[in-house]
């Protein structure tokens, strides 16, 4: 099943009346080599995790789409949620999960670390080795989201993949801020079309979702930087 519907599944719940939030972001692409996550916080680690969420404190208060957090819900569907009554979150890769190996266990992991001196903290969320669970054991995707404490920007870091660049292979992906609930004026801010030149769109009411084309080189960095 493509990742289309069963995304539409998944985020097709009642309208109602929700706060105000805004997914005013500015958006630049970079590059720099991958590091994987060293001495962080093992979350989930040989297993399925992808019906479950693990909540994590931030340690600085992180403004995300109009109101502060400090503190996160990891979803293994690929959600990193910042308020649960309002539903905001950051979605990356919804249709990839854990991997299994060539022993049929699996080799996944969720892992986070904060970094750097008060005031100017990262926090660092990584997905680590997930694959499609319609391809084979030897697909992989790693990569990271970015929260930084000076500016409240978010960044994504594409890692080591078998996706980009692979002949004959296009993988939508949904990548960006959202309102699960999809009960506001705006329900989401995503990236879509070429992966190495990515748009954003404001998802307003009854607007359907855009995707990228296919999974970023390893090193794509993607920033967004709220103008709010």
């Amino acid at each position: 099943m493509s990742p289309k519907p069963l995304l539409a599944l998944l985020l097709g719940i009642g309208i109602y009346s929700a706060p105000a939030q805004t997914f005013s972001y500015d958006l630049q692409k970079d590059s720099s080599g991958y590091t994987v996550l060293s001495g962080a916080v093992v979350l989930s680690t040989a297993e399925n995790f992808r019906s479950k969420s693990f909540t994590v404190d931030i340690p600085f208060a992180f403004n995300f789409c109009g109101s502060a957090a400090d503190s996160i819900t990891i979803e293994g569907n690929g959600f990193i949620v910042f308020n649960k009554e309002k539903a905001t979150a950051i979605v990356a890769y919804t249709n990839f999960g854990s991997n299994k190996d060539t022993t049929m266990g699996y080799s996944s992991s969720i892992l986070c670390k904060a970094e750097g001196d008060s005031g100017n903290k990262i926090f660092k969320i990584e997905f680590k080795n997930l694959s499609q669970s319609s391809l084979s054991a030897n697909d992989h995707l790693s990569y990271q989201v970015w929260l930084y404490e000076n500016g409240n920007k978010i960044e994504f870091h594409t890692g080591t993949n078998s996706y980009a660049g692979t002949p004959g292979i296009e993988i939508p992906v949904l990548l960006g801020l959202i309102n699960k609930n999809m009960d506001t004026e705006n329900n989401a801010f995503l990236l879509y079309g070429d992966p190495h030149n990515p748009s954003g769109q404001l998802i307003a009411a009854g607007i359907g979702f855009v995707y990228l084309d296919n999974v970023p080189a390893e090193g794509t960095i993607i920033k967004l930087t709220p103008t709010f």
